[in-house]
């Protein structure tokens, strides 16, 4: 799922039917957000903190569609969170001959991170 997914999905999920209403929400105009939702305009840092302020989703899972640590928990095996990043940041090139940019790492961390608590949990 991409970022254009994930935003019509939020946005459905708000009941907004209306994409100016979601532009409304964000403070952008609504040929802005258009091209958000059909994937015409990469996404910047200042819409990804308000998504992550008005969902409680942090800027990974805007991004990259990872990071929703307690529902991703409940449907998972081990080590599952660091194989999705990898898999996603080859994807979105922030892997490029098995070397990961520094955004790269950060994201790899966090998969960790989600996956050593997971591993705490099943104790």
């Amino acid at each position: 799922m991409e970022f254009k997914d994930r935003l019509k999905e939020y946005r459905e999920s708000l009941g907004l039917t209306k994409k100016r209403d979601m532009a409304d929400k964000l403070s952008i105009g609504d040929s802005f957000y258009n091209l958000l939702e059909s994937g015409g305009r990469d996404v910047s840092k200042n819409i990804l903190k308000k998504l992550s302020v008005m969902s409680g989703k942090n800027e990974s899972y805007w991004k990259y569609g990872i990071g929703d640590t307690n529902e991703y928990l409940n449907s998972r095996g081990k080590y599952s969170s660091l194989d999705k990043v990898i898999s996603q940041l080859k994807e979105v090139g922030q892997i490029t001959k098995g070397i990961p940019t520094a955004r790269g790492w950060d994201l790899i961390k966090e998969g960790l991170t989600i996956d050593l608590e997971f591993m705490e949990l099943e104790k």
